[in-house]
C-alpha cells in the first residue's frame, strides 16, 4: 500500500473504530513505520502513546496465539483473514469504491468467522 492519510481513508477509519487500537496509536505507529515525522505533540506524549500502541499490538498477538492453541481459530480462519486483509489493502487505493458495501462484506465475513 502506498503512503495514505489514515484520517481520510474511510476503510481504515472503520477498521480503527472496530480495533483495540486508538486512532492516535495507529497514526503514530504507521507514520513511524513509514518514516514520516509528525511534530504536533510533545515528545513525552508521543512516546507514551507509541508505547501504549505497541502494548496493544502485543496483546493482539498473545490473543491470536491463545485462540490458536485452544483451537478457536485455525489455519482456514487465519487464511481467510489474510485474504480479506489483502483485498482491503487493494480497496484502500481505489477512489470510487462503495464504502458501505465494503464494510458490509467485512462485517459479514468476520461475523461468520466468529460464529462458526
Amino acid at each position: 500500500m502506498s503512503i495514505i492519510d489514515i484520517n481520510k481513508n474511510d476503510i481504515i477509519k472503520y477498521l480503527i473504530r472496530k480495533s483495540v487500537l486508538t486512532e492516535k496509536q495507529i497514526s503514530i505507529i504507521y507514520n513511524r513505520k513509514k518514516g514520516i515525522k509528525v511534530s504536533n505533540q510533545s515528545k513525552g506524549a508521543y512516546y507514551r502513546v507509541l508505547q501504549q500502541g505497541k502494548q496493544n499490538i502485543e496483546r493482539v498477538f498473545y490473543s491470536i496465539i491463545l485462540l490458536e492453541i485452544l483451537n478457536i481459530i485455525d489455519d482456514r480462519k487465519i487464511n481467510t483473514l489474510k485474504a480479506l486483509s489483502n483485498n482491503l489493502e487493494k480497496a484502500c487505493d481505489i477512489n470510487n469504491i462503495n464504502i458501505r458495501d465494503v464494510i458490509n462484506i467485512v462485517d459479514n465475513i468476520l461475523d461468520n468467522l466468529v460464529n462458526e
